[in-house]
């Protein structure tokens, strides 16, 4: 059995953090087999944008994304595919089948 290091403790998963972890993936999957490989990555990001929201959660795509560097926030150009509920990210690298 694995245990927690000395001193730190863990919460449950929410229920919506679960929630957006099971219909997620689901919409990536029904994306990528819908309409297939070949397509540019805008075609299928603005497709899964739209899956996602059918759900009813809160999708951004090409949300861009500071660093933090010395205490100074950079403007690095890091752009996220698509951001879910402010706390999943998915780049289409990432949710190919």
């Amino acid at each position: 059995m694995l245990m927690a290091p000395k001193g730190i403790t863990h919460r449950p998963v929410p229920a919506s953090v679960e929630e957006v972890g099971r219909k997620v993936p689901d919409a990536a999957f029904k994306v990528r087999t819908t309409l297939g490989p070949g397509l540019l990555e805008s075609v299928h990001v603005a497709c899964l944008a739209y899956e996602i929201r059918k759900s009813g959660f809160a999708v951004e795509t090409q949300a861009t994304l500071p660093v933090i560097y010395d205490d100074v926030k950079v403007d690095a150009g890091l752009r996220l595919d698509v951001l879910v509920e402010k706390y999943v990210i998915m780049e289409r690298s990432r949710f190919k089948i």
